[in-house]
């Protein structure tokens, strides 16, 4: 009776740890949109900015239409974020128009960030430079409140070749922060290279 008591709870016991990393892969694979504190600060600097110019009233979809403001509120950003490379831990400025690579090593994840849209659609290519991974990236707008909205999601498979591009354009974002979230799949300690396009 007692071995089977032991046993019984072993069982349990074995079965609530083998849940828990579950429960916490479940939480980060809904947390796509969640916004860092430095994208957060980024938002309220510019909103500061776009109403000390513009009146109280102003908001960034308004400001995001005047390119002086644009290029004021650049400076700012630069000048909190600091130099950007692919070394960089954390949250990255994706640059409009520019190629940027990524790297992603299973269970981690990459987040990029755009500065203000002053366009109402984006495009975005993403092409798998390498490794033995798949991703799947979550396409979200974060507006001058910080409060975010997902806009789409595309994905790699482990296998998908090197060289394999998926391109994707969204709409609704003009004033706000376009945040990529790319979230590794196919394996712990697997990577997956990456090459990312943003235009407007």
């Amino acid at each position: 009776m007692k071995r089977k008591l032991k046993l019984a709870t072993l069982l349990t016991l074995g079965i609530a740890i083998i849940a828990i990393p579950s429960t916490i892969a479940i939480t980060s694979a809904n947390a796509d949109c969640g916004v860092p504190a430095i994208v957060k600060d980024l938002l309220k600097k510019a909103s500061e900015q776009c109403k000390k110019q513009e009146g109280s009233d102003a908001t960034l979809k308004e400001c995001s239409s005047k390119p002086a403001i644009l290029v004021t509120i650049a400076g700012i950003w630069n000048s909190i974020v600091g130099p950007d490379s692919a070394a960089v831990i954390g949250p990255r400025l994706n640059k409009f128009g520019t190629l940027q690579n990524g790297k992603t090593v299973n269970p981690g994840g990459r987040l990029f960030y755009t500065q203000i849209s002053d366009k109402d659609t984006v495009s975005f290519k993403i092409t798998k430079r390498g490794g033995k991974a798949g991703c799947d990236i979550s396409i979200c707008a974060v507006d001058e409140n910080g409060n975010s909205t997902p806009l789409g999601k595309v994905s790699f498979a482990p296998d998908a070749e090197v060289g394999k591009e998926i391109s994707q354009s969204v709409n609704l974002s003009k004033g706000k922060v376009l945040q990529l979230y790319f979230d590794g799949n196919g394996g712990i300690g697997r990577a997956f290279e990456f090459t990312l396009l943003t235009s407007k």
